[in-house]
């Protein structure tokens, strides 16, 4: 949790061109690599069908990758340390930070 508050907190800051590059590469190379595997194909065009009622477009997922830019990840990036977090665990949560605690990384 640390890491992740401390990440979205700079990224409000501003990030290299490069670290944006470097995202939508890894973004596009698992979009990729997940249509390896049939099962997964089915899943991404269910869900699709599902929640926006036509199928699964790669062209337009690629397009909508690289249509971000450092503008919207520093928007979304400020709505997360504005809003309160969720928080969500699964498992054996005695090791979990207080919520409060977590709120107050994200405010720092």
């Amino acid at each position: 949790m640390p890491v992740l508050a401390a990440t979205i907190r700079r990224l409000g800051d501003g990030f290299s061109h490069e670290e944006l590059e470097r995202a939508r590469a890894q973004l596009k190379a698992g979009l990729l690599m997940s249509l390896e595997s049939t099962m997964t194909r089915v899943e991404q065009h269910a869900g699709a069908m599902m929640v926006f009622g036509r199928p699964f477009d790669l062209d337009d997922m690629v397009r909508r990758i690289d249509a971000v830019d450092h503008d919207g990840v520093k928007r979304v990036a400020h709505r997360l340390k504005s809003a309160p977090p969720t928080v969500t665990a699964l498992g054996p949560i005695g090791a979990l930070e207080s919520y409060d605690r977590i709120a107050r990384r994200l405010d720092a």
